[in-house]
């Protein structure tokens, strides 16, 4: 895989310990930017109006491969063992770039990308039945309403957007998530 995969690590610092788990990422951060591929990586503290805050540890690496690497490494182990004791247990997230994040598998503990030529497959037929079906159906209602074409224009590629992130492709992934997901 040669698109950038980003891996969010999440975590919820144990009472007091907010300042040690910064600085413990600031050290695995460091640690990682070492390794071959590492492209960056960023720290954010959730918006949580309660406590607890979550603390968000996010590495991008350049490829698959690389960051696989950086996982593996004892390097990485070591600085883990570290922080163990500095918050609860960690969440750890694989983000893959392109089209990948509107085919995920809910079940899997790791995130599993299906074939692309599978993802070009659903999303073309998504594509074609929404511009056959729902988009139809609203070019004759804005007509109705004497809209300029270049707001007809815009309407519909923002109506299709959300639906197909929000409605349908969540949707369509999971009715053909047997067929996806499988090598």
């Amino acid at each position: 895989m040669d698109a950038p995969v980003t891996t969010i690590i999440r975590v919820i610092p144990n009472a007091g310990r907010k300042a040690d788990v910064l600085e413990w990422f600031e050290k695995i951060s460091t640690a990682a930017s070492q390794f071959d591929g590492y492209v960056k990586s960023e720290v954010f503290e959730t918006c949580n109006p309660v406590e607890p805050r979550e603390l968000l540890n996010i590495f991008i690496f350049d490829s698959y491969s690389h960051l696989t690497n950086w996982e593996a490494s004892p390097h990485r182990e070591e600085i883990l063992s570290l922080g163990r004791l500095l918050f609860r247990q960690p969440e750890a997230k694989r983000l893959l770039t392109g089209m990948e994040f509107l085919f995920h598998e809910h079940k899997a503990e790791t995130a599993i990308a299906p074939l692309k030529w599978k993802i070009v497959t659903v999303t073309s037929v998504t594509i074609f039945f929404l511009l056959h079906t729902i988009i139809a159906w609203l070019n004759q209602l804005f007509v109705q309403l004497a809209l300029p074409d270049w707001i007809w224009d815009i309407l519909s590629v923002i109506f299709m957007a959300y639906l197909m992130t929000y409605v349908l492709m969540p949707g369509v992934t999971k009715l053909f998530s047997r067929w996806l997901f499988t090598r």
